[in-house]
């Protein structure tokens, strides 16, 4: 059997932000459910960025996704638009990586590709302390 791969979205590209990328990839994927993992998510300018963080209680709120297929060309497409240079950590801006996800409806963890942010925190990046970028968005947005 083979495994399936998930993708954990919480940023720009999740469905609610009408996004050309990810209507690309939308036909391609499933949708599980809402899900959070253990991070702290930072308004860096014109979208977010997750940063891993340990021996905190903070959690980055997002949508779970299933690749029904295509998933090299789904990535490939993620991939560009997050500036995830496979095999070149140095240059990519976020990198790509398995973590465990918690599904918010279930008691239930699924193991998930979610894009990190891959570059040093920058003093003028503002904490987005819900842990949700599309209520902080909306918020913004209307401000």
């Amino acid at each position: 059997m083979i495994a399936k791969d998930y993708i954990f979205l919480y940023g720009t590209l999740r469905k609610e932000f009408n996004h050309h990328v990810f209507k690309k990839v939308e036909d391609k994927l499933d949708y599980v459910g809402k899900g959070f993992v253990k991070g702290k998510i930072f308004d860096i300018g014109e979208y977010p960025g997750l940063i891993e963080s340990t021996g905190n209680q903070s959690v980055v709120e997002g949508d779970v996704y299933s690749i029904k297929n295509e998933t090299e060309k789904v990535f490939k497409l993620l991939d560009r638009y997050e500036g995830f240079i496979e095999g070149n950590l140095n240059k990519s801006e976020y990198i790509r990586k398995r973590k465990d996800i918690q599904l918010i409806r279930e008691d239930k963890k699924i193991r998930s590709w979610i894009y990190i942010y891959n570059r040093t925190k920058h003093k003028n990046f503002k904490e987005i302390f819900t842990g949700d970028y599309l209520k902080y968005y909306k918020t913004k947005k209307n401000a």
